[in-house]
């Protein structure tokens, strides 16, 4: 999915994913690949998890449809 979603702004459905691999990206770059690694890992144990924003849900897969606020917070416990 690309492009800017302003039918959702505001309403904390964003999935920030993108936003999260494009730091993952930048910290390799710079040379912070054990950074970039735990994030990564982080973000990856989430989907896992079945901690899934509203765009990836499916019911018998995900464990809890969550919001952009909620899904980031999952990654950074």
């Amino acid at each position: 999915i690309h492009g800017s979603a302003p039918r959702i702004a505001d309403m904390n459905k964003a999935n920030p994913s993108g936003l999260l691999l494009a730091a993952v990206q930048m910290l390799v770059h710079i040379n912070q690949k054990d950074v970039a690694e735990k994030v990564q890992n982080a973000w990856l144990k989430t989907i896992e998890d079945g901690v899934h924003t509203y765009d990836i849900f499916k019911e018998d897969v995900s464990k809890q449809r969550v919001g952009t606020d909620a899904f980031a917070d999952a990654v950074i416990e």
